[in-house]
């Protein structure tokens, strides 16, 4: 009989464990990628769901207590909502190479642009979201913690969940992403 609350107690700490890693996930979703940001406590999620039969992704940002955003609203054709381009170059640190992948979304005349880049020189990662003003170019970055990454972009390589290619926007050359 006394196996069965340490039983609980270790499922309990596994899913208390799980929840504060991802604290912007609901039980039907799966983390494709997100991050905690750098002097935040804030994070961003991409997630999609897990029930097949209603496939969406989802953007949000924000803390376990209070999401700030969530993109769309509604959960239903999620994948035009959502642009994925990337650029790869291979051959490791004597070619500089280069995995960088990008997620963007429009809401409300602010376009937003999740990376997710490595660079083989220095085997350095880096993540964040580019917030821009569409009417005027202004670009706000928002820096994310290495270490904090879960999952990555690449899952959305040849993926029919978001279209495929970089959005035709007039601060995207600009940017120069």
């Amino acid at each position: 009989m006394q196996y069965i609350p340490i039983c609980f107690m270790i499922l309990f700490c596994g899913a208390a464990t799980v929840q504060a890693a991802e604290p912007l996930r609901h039980s039907n979703e799966r983390t494709v990628f997100s991050f905690r940001l750098k002097n935040s406590n804030k994070h961003v999620s991409i997630l999609e769901s897990t029930d097949k039969q209603k496939p969406y992704l989802v953007y949000r940002f924000g803390t376990a207590d209070a999401v700030e955003l969530e993109f769309p609203k509604k959960k239903k054709e999620t994948e035009s909502s959502f642009f994925y381009w990337y650029y790869l170059r291979g051959g490791g640190p004597q070619n500089e190479g280069l995995d960088l992948n990008y997620l963007s979304f429009i809401n409300n005349g602010w376009q937003y642009m999740v990376y997710d880049e490595y660079a083989a020189v220095g085997n350095s990662y880096e993540a964040g979201v580019l917030v821009i003003r569409l009417k005027d170019c202004k670009v706000t970055a928002l820096i994310g913690r290495a270490d904090s990454r879960t999952g990555a972009l690449v899952a959305f390589r040849g993926n029919d969940a978001v279209t495929q290619g970089k959005p035709d926007l007039p601060c995207q050359e600009r940017i120069g992403r």
